[in-house]
C-alpha cells in the first residue's frame, strides 16, 4: 500500500534463456518439451509393443477343431491361426533395436540443447581425465557454453545486493553507499 519510491523493480530475476521480447524467460524444461513429448510417445509404443507380443504367441492349426477362446492364455499373448505345414519359431524381436536407439538418440538431444552433458547431470567423472589439468580444461570447454547463464547468475546477486542497499537506505535514511 505504499509508494515505491525506489528506481528499481522490487524484486530480482534470473532467465535460464533470454527471449528477444518480453519479460519471461525460457526455461529448460520448455527448451525440451518437444523432445520430451517425442521420447514419451516412443516409450508408449514399446510398452505396448512389449505387452503384446513380448508375452509370446500360440499357434493353431486351421481345421484342428480347437477353439482359440477355449486356450487358456491368461497372458494376454496372440493366438496364430494356420494352415499347412507346422510353423516355424518366431524369435523376432519384440522391438526392433531402432526404437531403442532412437529412444537414447531423443536422451542426447535433450542433453545437447540444454548444453549439458551426461557427465555433469550424473556428477561423473569421465574416465581417462586423471590429470588435474584435463579435468580444468574439461570443465573449462562445458562453462564456455553456459557463459551468458553464468553472468545472468551473478548479476542475480549484485541486483539482490543493490536492492537490499536502497531498502535499507530508505528504512533508515541513510543517504549514498
Amino acid at each position: 500500500e505504499e509508494k515505491w519510491n525506489i528506481q528499481k523493480f522490487p524484486f530480482v530475476t534470473y532467465r535460464f534463456k533470454r527471449r528477444t521480447t518480453g519479460f519471461y524467460g525460457k526455461g529448460i524444461i520448455e527448451t525440451v518439451q518437444p523432445i520430451q513429448v517425442e521420447l514419451n510417445r516412443v516409450v508408449r509404443s514399446i510398452s505396448r509393443q512389449m505387452h503384446r507380443k513380448g508375452k509370446g504367441r500360440t499357434f493353431v492349426q486351421v481345421g484342428s477343431k480347437i477353439v482359440a477362446s477355449h486356450l487358456t492364455n491368461n497372458d494376454g499373448g496372440d493366438i496364430v491361426m494356420y494352415v499347412g505345414a507346422p510353423p516355424t519359431v518366431d524369435n523376432a524381436n519384440a522391438i526392433a533395436q531402432e526404437e531403442f536407439n532412437y529412444v537414447l538418440q531423443l536422451r542426447q538431444q535433450a542433453f545437447q540443447e540444454c548444453g549439458i552433458s551426461e557427465l555433469s547431470a550424473a556428477a561423473k567423472k569421465p574416465s581417462g581425465l586423471d590429470a588435474a589439468v584435463a579435468l580444468r580444461e574439461y570443465s573449462d570447454i562445458e562453462s564456455e557454453r553456459f557463459a551468458p547463464q553464468h553472468q545472468d547468475w551473478e548479476q542475480l546477486f549484485l541486483d539482490f545486493a543493490e536492492l537490499s542497499v536502497d531498502l535499507i537506505t530508505k528504512q533508515y535514511g541513510w543517504s549514498g553507499y
